[in-house]
């Protein structure tokens, strides 16, 4: 459906950020291949407020890799081809890292 509606994309994602006390979604960073305007200014955002910023999606390298390029995130910090698996045990990685 997507590749129907946006025939131009070079990849299919879309990024939330969950915040899971306030049980909302308060950041979409993406969609159909298409960068949102203000996708850079969100990360800046979120960087400002000295938040680690991850991607991890089952796109592929090459296009994740211009995408961390765009919105300034390191190369150590994306996770390409990452399936339901690797998703879920980076985040739990990510929790025990960064809960107290």
């Amino acid at each position: 459906m997507v590749t129907y509606r946006c025939p131009d994309i070079f990849y299919r994602a879309s990024g939330l950020i969950i915040d899971s006390e306030a049980k909302s979604v308060p950041y979409v960073l993406s969609t159909g291949g298409h960068v949102f305007s203000t996708t850079l200014q969100t990360v800046q955002t979120l960087q400002a407020m000295k938040m680690d910023t991850y991607i991890a999606s089952g796109d592929g390298v090459f296009a994740l890799t211009k995408l961390a390029e765009f919105i300034n995130i390191s190369q150590e910090k994306v996770f390409p081809l990452s399936n339901t698996v690797m998703k879920e045990n980076l985040v739990l990685g990510l929790k025990r890292k960064y809960e107290k």
